[in-house]
C-alpha cells in the first residue's frame, strides 16, 4: 500500500505503518519463524504513536506511582533565597565557591528551624535548596571540618560583614553572652552577670544599624570576663568605619568607671538610671511644672525635661500610660495588703495602710524613666534611641530562642567563631523578614516561625524527570501575597 509522502517521511526503521479509519499509526515490527511456512513472518509489535501531517506524535506514557513520591520542601527556602542574593554574593566574594554555598545554605536552614548541625544534612536533602545548590557535603564530619576552616579566617568573615553593612553610618553597640562549657576554648570565662549566673560565657559584642527595627551588621567574640566598654571600643575599631556610634546600655551599666571610660574613648552613650538615683531629688521628680516638653511614642503621650551637667545631661521622661498602670498596680497591692490585715485583725496589731497617703508619696516615681547621656540628641531622639534597646533585646531573643542559639557545644575557638558567623547571617535573614512583617503591619498576626511554617508547607514534587510545585493552601498563598513572594506554579486548595 502506498502511503502519503509525509507518512513515509516519519516512518522509523524497523517499524510498520497502519492506516485505520483514514489515520496513520506506527508500530514496532517484529519477525517470527513460521515452521509451517518454512520462513520468517512479520508480526506487529508495540504501538509507538500516530503520524500526522504535523509529524510523529508519541503515545502518552503513564508515570509509575513510585516515580511521583519524591517530595521536597520548597516555599521557605525559595523565599529566603529570594531576599538574600546580596548575602550569597558577599560570601562568594570572600570565600571559595563551595565554602560560600555551605555557609549560605546552613544559615538558611537555621532560619527555617534546623538548629542542630548533626541534622543539617537531612534537612538539606529534604529541601529543594539541594536541587538549586546541589552536591554540598553537610554531614557531621564535613560540618566539623567546615567550621574549623571558616573560624580560622576572621579576616574573610569581617570582609563579608563590612560588605553587607557598607551603608550603616548611624549605629548602636551592645552585647550578649552565650554559655559554653568547653575546656578547650579561650573565650569562655566567668564575668559580670545581672542574673547571678556564674556559668562560663563568651561575650558577643553586636553592632546594630540605628533604625526603628535595628539591623545586626557586625559582631565580635570576646572573653566573658572582658569589661563591656573595652570590648565595645575594639569592636568599633574592628569595623573600620567612620560612623556615629551610640552605646545604649541597661541600668547595670550606670557606673562612674564606665562613664569615664566611655568619655575617654570618645563614645556617645544613653544609659538609664534607677528611679532613686542621686542625680535628682524626689521634689524635682514630683514637680509636674518641670515636664515642659511633650511628644508621643507609639501614640502614647510622653512628657520630659532635662538637667544640664558639666559634660552630660540628665533627661527625665514620664510615660503617662505607664504611670497609669503602675499606679493601678500599686493601689491594688495595697488594697490586698489591707484586706489581709483586716482578715487577721484578731491575730495581729498591724495597722491598716493609708492608701491615699502612700500613693501620694510614691506618685512622683510612677511612669518615670531617667537617663544619662552625652549625646546632642533632642529628648524625643534620646527616648526613641533608648526604646530601640527593646528591639535589640528582641534580636538577642530571636538569636537565642527562635534560632535556638542560647548556648554552644563547640570545642574550639575557631569552630565557635564560625558558629557565630553562621548565626549572624541567619540573624540578618531573620530580621529582613521581621522588617517585612512590620512594614506590612502584620506583627500581631505572624511571627517569624509562623512565616517559616506556612511557607515550608509549599512543596516540590518530582514526577518522572520533572519537578513541579505541589498544591498548597489559600492560607499559604495569603502569606506569600503579604510578603510579595510569587510561587512559580501551583494549584491552590481552599
Amino acid at each position: 500500500m502506498a502511503y502519503p509522502e509525509w507518512v513515509e517521511k516519519n516512518r522509523l526503521q524497523g517499524c510498520e505503518v497502519k492506516c485505520i479509519s483514514g489515520k496513520y499509526y506506527l508500530y514496532k515490527l517484529k519477525s517470527r519463524w513460521d515452521s509451517s511456512k518454512g520462513k520468517a513472518v512479520k508480526i506487529s509489535g508495540e504501538y509507538l504513536g500516530a503520524i500526522t501531517e504535523a509529524g510523529f506524535i508519541p503515545k502518552r506514557v503513564s508515570t509509575p506511582i513510585s516515580a511521583i513520591y519524591v517530595v521536597k520542601e520548597y516555599g521557605a527556602s525559595a523565599y529566603l533565597m529570594s531576599i538574600s542574593e546580596d548575602i550569597h554574593k558577599a560570601l562568594a566574594n570572600s570565600f571559595e565557591t563551595r565554602t560560600a554555598e555551605s555557609i549560605y545554605v546552613a544559615a538558611i536552614l537555621r532560619v527555617m528551624g534546623e538548629s542542630s548541625f548533626k541534622r543539617m544534612e537531612d534537612s538539606y536533602q529534604t529541601s529543594y535548596i539541594s536541587e538549586i545548590i546541589p552536591n554540598l557535603s553537610l554531614s557531621g564530619q564535613a560540618i566539623t571540618a567546615l567550621l574549623e576552616y571558616i573560624g580560622r579566617r576572621r579576616d574573610r568573615i569581617t570582609e563579608v560583614m563590612r560588605d553587607l553593612s557598607c551603608c550603616a553610618m548611624n549605629i548602636i553597640v551592645d552585647g550578649t553572652r552565650m554559655t559554653s562549657f568547653s575546656k578547650e576554648m579561650m573565650f569562655p570565662a566567668v564575668g559580670y552577670s545581672s542574673g547571678a549566673d556564674w556559668d562560663p560565657k563568651v561575650n558577643i559584642m553586636y553592632v546594630f544599624e540605628r533604625a526603628e527595627l535595628p539591623q545586626p551588621v557586625f559582631y565580635r567574640c570576646v572573653q566573658g570576663n572582658i569589661p563591656d566598654v573595652t570590648a565595645m571600643k575594639l569592636t568599633i575599631e574592628a569595623m573600620e568605619r567612620e560612623a556615629e556610634v551610640t552605646v545604649v546600655a541597661d541600668t547595670g551599666f550606670a557606673d562612674v568607671t564606665n562613664y569615664a571610660l566611655l568619655s575617654q574613648y570618645g563614645m556617645k552613650y544613653i544609659i538609664p538610671l534607677k528611679r532613686n538615683s542621686a542625680e535628682l531629688t524626689i521634689a524635682e521628680l514630683g514637680n509636674r511644672a518641670n515636664f515642659s516638653t511633650a511628644f508621643t511614642y507609639n501614640t502614647r503621650p510622653v512628657t520630659s525635661y532635662q538637667l544640664e551637667r558639666e559634660d552630660y545631661k540628665i533627661l527625665v521622661f514620664r510615660d503617662e500610660e505607664m504611670r497609669y498602670h503602675e499606679m493601678s498596680d500599686f493601689i491594688t497591692r495595697l488594697e490586698k495588703k489591707n484586706q489581709s490585715i483586716h482578715e487577721s485583725k484578731n491575730k495581729s496589731n498591724e495597722e491598716e495602710i493609708d492608701i491615699g497617703l502612700e500613693t501620694l508619696k510614691a506618685d512622683p516615681r510612677f511612669g518615670v524613666i531617667i537617663m544619662r547621656t552625652n549625646t546632642e540628641f533632642s529628648p524625643k531622639e534620646v527616648y526613641e534611641t533608648y526604646k530601640m534597646r527593646e528591639a535589640i533585646e528582641q534580636c538577642f531573643d530571636t538569636l537565642k530562642n527562635t534560632l535556638s542559639q542560647d548556648h554552644s557545644y563547640m570545642h574550639s575557638d575557631a569552630s565557635f567563631e564560625a558558629w557565630c558567623f553562621i548565626n549572624h547571617i541567619a540573624l540578618i535573614l531573620a530580621y529582613r523578614i521581621l522588617n517585612i512583617i512590620k512594614q506590612a503591619g502584620l506583627t500581631s498576626t505572624y511571627s517569624l516561625r509562623d512565616i517559616m511554617v506556612y511557607l515550608s508547607r509549599i512543596q516540590k514534587i518530582k514526577i518522572g524527570p520533572i519537578w513541579k510545585t505541589a498544591e498548597y493552601t489559600s492560607k499559604a498563598q495569603k502569606v506569600c501575597d503579604k510578603l510579595g513572594f510569587k510561587i512559580d506554579y501551583g494549584n491552590i486548595i481552599s
